[in-house]
């Protein structure tokens, strides 16, 4: 064969395989940008939603701290309020026990000595009343507690004098708004009687 002709085959030859080769390459450049626009989208797509879940849980946290400052201040203020009912509780009783202690009262007033008859001369608050018929400057008195309870103050006015006496004593008869004031002896419990008297409550012994 001609040397020529052979050689005018090989460069054809190569010239086709040189063809071939950028025509692939050619193909490829063309599919590959709409391969990268895909994946760019699902990589813009994957950061969005990675974005979204971040929001979302930064969103559940504020609710949960607001829940918790809600909580809080719903518990500092219930706390106010129950302390100002007790305030408000303290404050009723305390005008209450004003306004008793400024009520008279009228009791039926006998008179007893510590010789008395089944008498031991100890009252039932265990103060010995066979020696003064005083206890820290006030006159001594028996009362029924649930109306005047034992260690109260109080003024008492008979027809004859005004004194503050202290309720250190009980007894089987003494019921109700009825007293029984602490003299010297059973014989000047007698000279005296019984009678009316006007008594009010002025505070407890200290």
């Amino acid at each position: 064969m001609n040397k020529k002709i052979i050689l005018l085959i090989v460069v054809s030859l190569v010239w086709w395989g040189w063809f071939i080769i950028n025509l692939k390459a050619t193909h490829v450049t063309q599919v590959s940008p709409p391969l990268q626009i895909i994946n760019k989208h699902e990589q813009y797509i994957n950061v969005k939603n990675q974005v979204k879940e971040i929001h979302r849980q930064r969103m559940m946290e504020q609710s949960k701290r607001e829940e918790y400052e809600l909580a809080k201040i719903s518990a500092i203020e219930h706390t106010k309020r129950r302390k100002l009912q007790e305030i408000a509780s303290k404050e009723a009783e305390r005008l209450k026990q004003e306004q008793q202690k400024s009520k008279w009262m009228t009791f039926n007033a006998s008179y007893y000595g510590p010789d008395c008859d089944g008498c031991s001369g100890v009252s039932a608050a265990g103060v010995d009343v066979r020696k003064s018929v005083y206890y820290d400057e006030y006159r001594i008195i028996a009362a029924d507690t649930n109306i005047v309870p034992l260690w109260t103050i109080v003024e008492i006015q008979t027809p004859n004098e005004t004194f503050q006496a202290i309720v250190l004593d009980t007894g089987g008869a003494i019921k109700g708004y009825k007293l029984d004031i602490l003299v010297s002896s059973e014989a000047e419990s007698y000279r005296i009687g019984r009678h009316d008297v006007k008594l009010r409550m002025i505070g407890k012994y200290e």
